[in-house]
C-alpha cells in the first residue's frame, strides 16, 4: 500500500476548501490520509471538515493559539503518518493525476528527496491569469538550479511538492530562522539529498483577495516604489534570507567539502562571483547590505 500524507493548512474561510478537497478525494492515487491544521479563530472551518463527507480518514486540529503559516504547516507535517507527504493549501485545485505522478518520480529514491511540479495561475474562477503566468516563468521555477542560487531564490512552491520520510527526519523540527516553510523543506533537500523536478502543471494556483502568499503583478516602476518605500522589509528580510542559509550550514557540517565551500562561497562576497539570479538589481544591492553589515562575522564565526 502506497502511504502518501496530505497536509493541508487552513485559516479564517472555507470558501475554495470544498473544491481543494475535491480535487483530492478524486486523485487517480488516493492518499491514505489527509492531516487538517487549522489557524482560524472561529469554528468556520472546522463545522465544515466535520460535515464533508469522505470515504478517506480527515484528521483535523485546531490551534489553541494562532501559530501562523510557517508553524502550522510544521504542525501538520509532523502529525502526518504516510511515507510521503504532499503539502496544501486550502484554495487551490490539483489535478487529478498529481500525487500519481509525483509519486511515480520519487517512490524509487533512497535518500531524502522532494519532487515537484510545474503549476497554472487562475484566478477565483480557475480562469487562467495570462500576466502572472509571464511572471511566473520570468523568476524560474520551472527547474532545480544549484543549492547557491536557490539560497536567496525559492522556487518550490508548496503546493506542488511531495517529499519522503527520510527529508523529514531532517528538516523537521524547522528552524527558528526559517523564511517559508516550502523554501526551508527545498533547501534541506537541495543540500541534503535530492530535488526532481516535473514539468508537468499538476496544480491550478489560485490567487485571490484573501491569499496569504502569492505571485504579484508588479510592472518596473510598481517594483522601484515597493523597494524604495519599503527598506527596512526588505533589509530584514535579506538578513532572515542569510540567517536562514546559516541554519542550512549547519546541517551540512558533516559534508565538510561542501560546507568549506559553502562557507568560503559566502565569505567572498559569492554574488560577484557566481553571479547567484535574484529578482533585479535593487534585491541585489540589499543582499550585499545585508551581507556587509548583518552576517559577515558571523560567517567568520561559521568557518573557523
Amino acid at each position: 500500500m502506497v502511504r502518501i500524507s496530505v497536509a493541508m493548512c487552513t485559516f479564517e474561510s472555507i470558501d475554495f476548501i470544498q473544491g481543494q478537497l475535491d480535487s483530492i478525494f478524486n486523485q487517480t492515487l488516493k492518499p491514505f490520509e489527509i492531516v487538517i491544521c487549522d489557524d482560524s479563530s472561529t469554528a468556520l472551518v472546522e463545522n465544515f471538515v466535520r460535515n464533508y463527507e469522505s470515504d478517506i480518514p480527515i484528521s483535523y486540529f485546531r490551534n489553541e493559539k494562532r501559530l501562523g503559516v510557517i508553524k502550522n504547516f510544521e504542525k501538520a507535517i509532523s502529525i502526518c503518518n504516510g511515507d510521503y507527504v504532499a503539502t496544501s493549501d486550502q484554495d487551490d485545485v490539483w489535478k487529478s493525476d498529481k500525487l500519481e505522478v509525483l509519486h511515480d518520480k520519487i517512490k524509487h529514491q533512497t535518500g531524502p528527496s522532494l519532487v515537484y511540479s510545474n503549476f497554472l495561475i487562475v484566478d477565483e474562477k480557475l480562469k487562467e491569469i495570462k500576466s502572472l503566468e509571464s511572471r511566473k516563468e520570468s523568476i524560474n521555477f520551472s527547474s532545480p538550479r544549484p543549492p547557491f542560487s536557490h539560497a536567496f531564490q525559492n522556487f518550490v512552491p508548496g503546493c506542488t511538492m511531495m517529499f519522503n520520510r527520510e527529508l523529514i527526519n531532517i528538516a523537521l523540527p524547522f528552524s527558528q530562522d526559517v523564511v517559508m516553510h516550502d523554501w526551508w523543506i527545498s533547501l534541506v533537500a537541495n543540500f541534503k539529498g535530492e530535488i526532481i523536478y516535473v514539468p508537468k502543471k499538476l496544480v491550478m494556483y489560485r490567487q485571490h483577495a484573501s491569499n496569504q502568499v502569492g505571485l504579484m503583478d508588479l510592472n518596473f516602476l510598481s517594483k522601484i516604489k515597493r523597494r524604495l518605500f519599503n527598506w527596512e522589509i526588505y533589509q530584514r528580510l535579506y538578513k532572515s534570507k542569510l540567517q536562514q542559509l546559516q541554519s542550512v550550514l549547519a546541517l551540512i557540517r558533516d559534508d565538510r567539502a561542501k560546507f568549506n565551500k559553502m562557507s568560503r562561497y559566502m565569505q567572498g562576497l559569492f554574488l560577484l562571483r557566481k553571479k547567484v539570479r535574484v529578482r533585479g538589481v535593487l534585491e541585489t544591492f540589499y543582499m550585499y547590505f545585508s551581507l556587509i553589515f548583518f552576517t559577515h562575522e558571523n560567517i567568520s564565526e561559521e568557518v573557523k
